[in-house]
């Protein structure tokens, strides 16, 4: 079976808001196990995130059964074998990234014939490239997939991730320029695309 991957534009509390992104990770697949990484955040989150997440998915695939692991660096390669689908929380992309990194997996070749999903710093590992709302930078993933993202595009003002029309437009001009296809995501917005990005 191919890979499938999913980038979300983040903001994955609330069920009715999120119910595409949590029925397309579990699409055509029964009792199966789901793997969530939590790497992007604090582990005192954790819990809690676990319930939302757990949550989530049961009300957007009724009647379907989950095997719900939550992800630890130390025995993450085996995690990652013995799951059907892999999710990548948001949260700090430096902090998952580095975590990635120190847990020594070649996580392409690991993740051939899963089901991928990232939110926010989740889609940011995934894709070649992304902006990075804290460095404020367009910043290099780990490259699943030939795609540039833009997560939590053009939120309401005054919210947190909010950025004036200028700022985006600059954005938006050089995640084009990387060559790769670029995504606009908005919040709880999700899109599925293939190994080559297209």
């Amino acid at each position: 079976m191919p890979s499938k991957y999913i980038l979300h534009g983040g903001a994955t509390i609330g069920q009715k808001e999120n119910v595409e992104f949590y029925r397309q990770m579990a699409e055509g697949l029964k009792n199966i196990g789901i793997l969530l990484v939590y790497f992007s955040r604090d582990k005192e989150d954790w819990p809690g995130l676990k319930k939302n997440d757990k949550e989530n998915f049961q009300a957007a695939n009724p009647g379907n059964e989950f095997k719900f692991t939550v992800a630890d660096e130390n025995n993450f390669a085996k995690q990652v074998a013995e799951s059907d689908v892999i999710y990548f929380a948001g949260g700090s992309t430096l902090k998952l990234m580095s975590t990635i990194k120190t847990a020594g997996i070649d996580l392409k070749k690991a993740l051939e014939g899963k089901v991928v999903a990232g939110s926010s710093a989740g889609a940011h590992l995934i894709a070649k490239w992304h902006y990075g709302h804290t460095a404020k930078r367009i910043n290099p993933g780990v490259g699943l997939v030939d795609a540039a993202v833009f997560t939590h595009y053009r939120p309401l003002e005054g919210t947190y991730f909010y950025k004036p029309e200028e700022l985006v437009e600059k954005i938006e001009e050089g995640l084009k320029k990387t060559g790769s296809k670029t995504y606009f995501l908005k919040e709880q917005q999700s899109v599925i695309i293939n190994p080559d990005g297209i």
